[in-house]
């Protein structure tokens, strides 16, 4: 019984809270106006912060014709659309095989030896045919439009002794969200690079 007495209380409180009060409330607060009943200036004008200027690059501009708009819209779509249409045909024609070693891909690829000499460094990939190919810097590489970007044959001494860093970077463009040409990197490290 007292059970039941309690919430039928606590829904008069929350009747009484919802639907009586807001607009007691609202009657009460005085509203500020001039002697004609409109709304006080300097009311108006304390709400707006102090220095306060409009930037349109912030948000929009209220006072742009819309049509003027809506061209400024389309251009940027067309130059945008154009922008893609170049990088992909750009990708195209970097995927294109010229080489033996762009018929594979380059995870397909092992790494056997890398050489260096008086006319520079080099290295051999092995393609999953067993057959060996020579490449050095800028050698065009893999399906993806690849180019060896470096490749690398140093000794590092640690505490521990000796660390023999072998390895081809090997860069592959790809269009980004944006549009543009960019270049994800991957290493191809020696199998063995004690022996090589």
């Amino acid at each position: 019984m007292l059970r039941r007495g309690l919430s039928i209380s606590l829904a008069g409180i929350f009747f009484a809270l919802l639907f009586i009060a807001p607009p007691v409330f609202a009657a009460a607060t005085p509203k500020k106006t001039d002697n004609a009943g409109k709304p006080d200036v300097k009311s108006v004008a304390y709400s707006i912060p102090q220095g306060y200027r409009y930037n349109p690059a912030v948000g929009p501009d209220p006072f742009l014709p819309y049509f003027i708009k809506r061209d400024e819209i389309i251009r940027n779509l067309e130059e945008q659309r154009r922008k893609e249409v170049d990088a992909i045909n750009k990708l195209r024609s970097m995927q294109e095989v010229r080489t033996e070693l762009q018929k594979f891909d380059i995870t397909q690829l092992t790494l056997s030896s890398i050489i260096s000499g008086k006319d520079g460094i080099w290295a051999m990939v092995i393609d999953p045919t067993g057959t060996g190919h020579v490449i050095k810097k800028d050698s065009l590489i893999g399906k993806n439009g690849g180019v060896v970007d470096q490749i690398i044959r140093k000794v590092e001494r640690t505490e521990y002794g000796s660390r023999y860093i072998r390895k081809v970077i090997i860069k592959e463009p790809y269009i980004s969200k944006e549009g543009n040409i960019e270049y994800r990197f991957t290493e191809k490290d020696l199998v063995n690079p004690y022996y090589d």
